[in-house]
């Protein structure tokens, strides 16, 4: 995840957020889709502050990184 960042940054972008999508959740994903939205919502948040954890970026697929220039 460190030379994905490293290539945004290079481009003179402040990064904003950098997340790492489909992490260890992704195998969860029909059963949480299939939540009612306030339980849903609860799963959403727990997903997106694992994919901010460092320590397991390398769980995830994809990364979603927003910078503004």
């Amino acid at each position: 995840h460190k030379e994905a960042k490293d290539l945004m940054n290079g481009f003179g972008l402040k990064e904003l957020v950098f997340v790492g999508v489909e992490n260890i959740l992704a195998c969860k994903e029909g059963e949480v889709n299939m939540l009612e939205e306030s339980e849903y919502k609860k799963w959403l948040e727990l997903c997106y502050k694992l994919g901010k954890d460092e320590n397991l970026m390398g769980t995830s697929e994809h990364f979603l990184y927003i910078g503004r220039k």
